[in-house]
């Protein structure tokens, strides 16, 4: 019985130590109709919406895309080609030329949606 017990304490550590595996397809799942999560790392999600998406969709992309993970920031772009293929490990990571191209930027521990805007 002690060896049992120790192999399900040894296994549950290991799970538990395990590096956090993401998949856009349970991701997607839970996102609104107008969005789909593109990538996503242990901090930055990215997420691609139709152009007439607006606030309110991207709150719930937002939301969908970090679930209950407080550190998760999700940068939200109206086209697929002006997002990067990977989602990087953080923020600062990105690089303007992704960054000036997103609309929103979701920040999930403050519940924080910041729209962004060009100016001009």
């Amino acid at each position: 019985m002690k060896t049992v017990l120790l192999r399900i304490l040894c296994l549950t550590a290991l799970i538990g130590a395990a590096p956090a595996t993401f998949s856009a397809e349970s991701y997607n799942g839970r996102m609104p109709a107008e969005c789909v999560l593109k990538d996503r790392s242990s901090e930055v999600a990215l997420v691609i919406c139709t152009p007439e998406a607006g606030d309110s969709i991207w709150r719930e992309a937002g939301q969908a895309a970090c679930g209950t993970d407080l550190m998760c920031n999700v940068w939200i772009w109206n086209g697929e080609e002006k997002a990067p293929d990977a989602a990087p490990a953080t923020d600062t990571d990105l690089g303007e030329q992704y960054t000036g191209t997103a609309v929103a930027v979701w920040v999930n521990d403050s519940q924080t949606l910041i729209a962004l805007r060009r100016v001009r």
